[in-house]
């Protein structure tokens, strides 16, 4: 038999006395816990890119078919007009007066088969019809315009084609002090008797108060549009075919005695006319909203609209 003898050196034999007998740790001061922070970093994204984001999450989060054009920032809606805003959307096509975007269709179905709401408040129609003008509202006092292509319960009902929803400004969307001032000019190569340039002027201010417990939010605008119009219509056509024929000579080189003689028309009246106008649009809103808990928010909002027009027409008309 073969014997295999080891020879214990003297790092081995330190630690084979230290396992035979149990190793006692080292005691160390230890350092206090340092206390936790509740600092959170917050990423905003703002601009045209912060707009996309916002209207993808009002498209996420709503139930139904929902499309939606959110602001990029407060007082800077894509559009001046919202109805030329609107029109960016599928599905939704505009009709348009003295030029400007004015009523929208949605799917097939006009104006009067559609429903306009201002912050979920049914809006009253325009003339003798329930269909409203967009027009009548500025943009700079929107921030997000909702249209709604299925029936939802919290929705007024009576919108067939879809229901447009008009989100104004709100202060606690913007906590703090947040301000806008915008002036614009328009030039109108229809104006013949009006001014050659019409201003624009738009302001928005927003502040919350007592740690974001109380906010108000005012907006005003005032736009005015010098244009002009000019129209060519008739009322009807009449067939030559009860005239004499040296009427329908006249009238149809052919002949009378041509087999298509008398088939020509002639309209009953012409008419020609020069409108020329001055628009002035004034809006005005004022929010106010206080924060009774973290969970409950009392809004009280006023939205004022005064639209005037100076029209004088010159025309001529013949009878036949």
């Amino acid at each position: 038999m073969k014997h295999i003898i080891f020879n214990k050196k003297r790092l081995a034999t330190a630690i084979s006395l230290l396992l035979g007998s149990g190793m006692v740790a080292p005691s160390f001061a230890q350092e206090a816990p340092v206390a936790a922070t509740n600092s959170v970093e917050i990423i905003s994204v703002k601009g045209i890119r912060g707009s996309f984001a916002r209207s993808m999450d009002l498209k996420r989060e709503g139930s139904g078919v929902v499309d939606a054009i959110s602001a990029e920032e407060m007082g800077k809606f894509p559009d001046t007009n919202l109805a030329e805003s609107l029109q960016r959307i599928t599905g939704v096509s505009v009709s348009r007066s003295n030029g400007e975007g004015s009523q929208i269709t949605v799917r097939g179905f006009g104006p009067e088969f559609n429903q306009i709401t201002l912050n979920g408040r049914s809006m009253p129609g325009s003339g003798n019809s329930r269909s409203y003008n967009l027009d009548n509202l500025s943009s700079e006092g929107v921030s997000t315009l909702s249209v709604y292509k299925t029936a939802r319960a919290n929705l007024p009902s009576g919108g067939l084609g879809a229901t447009v929803d008009i989100q104004t400004l709100k202060p606690f969307d913007n906590l703090g002090l947040k301000y806008s001032v915008s002036g614009k000019a328009i030039h109108d190569s229809s104006n013949e008797k009006g001014k050659d340039f019409t201003p624009e002027i738009a302001a928005v201010v927003s502040n919350t108060f007592f740690d974001d417990r109380l906010g108000l939010a005012f907006s005003v605008s005032d736009q005015r549009r010098d244009f002009q119009l000019q129209r060519a219509r008739t009322a009807g056509w009449l067939a030559n075919s009860t005239l004499p024929n040296n009427a329908t000579l006249a009238i149809d080189p052919r002949g009378a005695d041509h087999p298509n003689a008398g088939t020509a028309h002639l309209p009953q009246d012409l008419g020609y006319g020069i409108l020329d106008s001055q628009r002035t649009r004034t809006n005005g809103q004022l929010t106010l909203q206080f924060a009774f808990t973290d969970d409950l928010i009392g809004t009280v909002d006023y939205t004022g609209t005064r639209v005037t027009m100076l029209n004088e027409t010159v025309g001529w008309v013949s009878w036949y």
